[in-house]
């Protein structure tokens, strides 16, 4: 543990104990699983996105591909320790519904227009439930979702209408992982 914390400075450790739910050694044993996967010796090299999907805790989520591209580095295309921890973060039991919701709601707009069209929720969706329903099916879904009189905008879904549509117990399903760092 004290290796895997030491390649952090003091304001980086400190602000990883503000900002996540973790106390010092489980953030120590975070980045120890995370050194387990980087073979670099001093986390640097980055992890293939691929190795998570193989990790037992994705396998039956879903979202696991919308997840683990969330926290890939668009430049590299590779997983790096300040977002391994803020993946941790994010999807651990300990965190908060609205850090929860935060993570949702970016993971929906990706392209980070602050609303969400056809494109967004399409591809939502076709993760969600591609497995267990048709693309008419999708279809379907993404229309009426567009299409429902109550929206400000027609054909446009904003972050509150979003929110608004989804419930605290559908997030904590489906975005709460609590990841084997022992």
């Amino acid at each position: 543990m004290g290796n895997a914390l030491s390649l952090l400075t003091e304001a980086q450790l400190q602000e990883y104990l503000n900002q996540t739910p973790f106390t010092k050694p489980e953030l120590g044993k975070i980045l120890q699983k995370y050194a387990t996967y980087d073979k670099s010796g001093k986390n640097v090299q980055g992890i293939h996105p691929e190795i998570l999907e193989n990790m037992p805790e994705f396998l039956l989520n879903p979202l696991a591909s919308c997840i683990i591209a969330h926290f890939t580095d668009d430049s590299t295309g590779l997983i790096f320790p300040a977002n391994w921890i803020s993946m941790f973060s994010d999807l651990s039991s300990k965190a908060h519904i609205d850090q929860k919701r935060a993570l949702l709601w970016n993971l929906v707009d990706y392209h980070g227009t602050g609303k969400l069209q056809y494109e967004e929720l399409w591809r939502f969706y076709k993760f969600l439930f591609g497995v267990a329903l048709t693309e008419d099916q999708i279809l379907e879904l993404v229309i009426e979702k567009l299409h429902d009189p109550g929206l400000q905008e027609k054909g446009e879904l904003s972050r509150e209408e979003w929110d608004n549509s989804v419930s605290d117990r559908e997030i904590i399903e489906r975005l709460t992982i609590d990841f084997n760092y022992e």
